[in-house]
């Protein structure tokens, strides 16, 4: 049996959609657990009428807690070999189970697809890597690793790369590797928990397989809501998820390649960029100047420093250039005028 966790907040225009793939699967054999998180709208109305035609769906509710509890809360729950992750107002192609499923092996413990992007206006295909995939050694998952600190790593097409291969959906996990490793989403994160959980997934897998298909469609207005609300994610949000990242690569130094470091100094660079460009926007110039000095005497930052020389980021550049010369009012500024 497969288990398919759908997790929804306020999609009332697209849940039916979503249920309804889902219910029309070539594979029957599932269990559909529902977890809405606390919506205000009727999306919670439209999945129990739909459940009452089919008894496969397992409908849960609880207090609005976040997206990282509802699918923890379907980890719980499920009792399927398998377990898959669906957003609520995404939809998936009906022979995705078969597909990821088909590929399974008695040591493949994930199975990933490709997908489709989407809105009333715009379809394209977002191809994570450019053919199939079999990967079990630590060199192998190099790229995978790669990929979750530069979305755009290891893509064939880089202007259609809308997501990568951090997301929960379109994969199959297996379900005793999950709840034997106790790997769990963190709920303490304001986004990338997804990312974070598949650190830890990627390391526990024997074998991961990489079907160049796209079988799952992501809607994009994923993106569109997330830019929205960007400016709320405060630098304190950047800096727990890199801090998450290096305490995975201290717990398992094995994977800390010459590729691995320097993704990671990159990744810690914009991690910076995005905390100024936080801390401008959300604080009046007083407030700013504190936090960044405190920023900048972050370890974890100062270590980047010291390997960042020869970047080529010009906003890293800028930034450096006017906190070295007094110019700190004058990026402050600069950084509000063009936001």
């Amino acid at each position: 049996m497969i288990s398919v966790v759908i997790t929804t907040y306020n999609v009332s225009k697209y849940v039916q959609l979503c249920l309804r793939s889902v219910q029309e699967q070539t594979y029957s054999n599932l269990e559909i657990i529902v977890v809405d998180d606390g919506s205000t709208d009727d999306t919670l109305t439209k999945i129990n009428e739909i459940a009452l035609s089919d008894n496969r769906i397992k409908v849960f509710s609880q207090i609005n807690s976040g997206v990282s509890v509802a699918r923890n809360y379907g980890i719980d729950n499920a009792h399927g070999d398998f377990i898959m992750f669906v957003d609520g107002d995404d939809m998936v192609e009906k022979n995705i189970v078969s597909e990821l499923y088909s590929h399974v092996q008695p040591t493949t413990d994930v199975v990933i697809c490709c997908c489709k992007c989407f809105n009333e206006d715009y379809s394209s295909e977002n191809h994570f890597f450019a053919k199939d995939l079999n990967i079990a050694s630590l060199e192998e998952k190099e790229i995978l690793y790669l990929q979750l600190m530069n979305g755009e790593e290891g893509q064939p097409d880089k202007s259609s790369a809308f997501t990568a291969i951090g997301v929960p959906w379109g994969k199959l996990y297996r379900l005793d590797m999950l709840k034997q490793k106790h790997i769990k989403f963190d709920s303490t994160l304001r986004r990338m928990q997804d990312n974070i959980f598949n650190m830890y997934v990627f390391n526990e897998a024997r074998v991961i397989y990489y079907l160049d298909y796209p079988l799952y469609r992501y809607r994009l207005d994923h993106i569109s809501n997330y830019r929205h609300s960007k400016k709320r994610i405060t630098s304190e949000n950047y800096y727990k998820i890199i801090s998450e990242r290096q305490i995975f690569f201290e717990k398992y130094p094995e994977y800390m390649t010459t590729k691995i470091i320097s993704g990671f100094n990159d990744e810690c660079i914009k991690s910076y960029i995005s905390s100024i460009k936080s801390i401008c926007l959300s604080y009046k110039y007083s407030d700013a100047r504190i936090r960044i000095i405190k920023l900048n005497s972050l370890s974890i930052y100062k270590r980047a420093f010291e390997h960042s020389f020869g970047n080529k980021s010009f906003k890293f550049n800028v930034i450096r250039f006017a906190i070295n010369h007094g110019l700190l009012f004058v990026l402050y500024k600069l950084v509000r005028l063009i936001k």
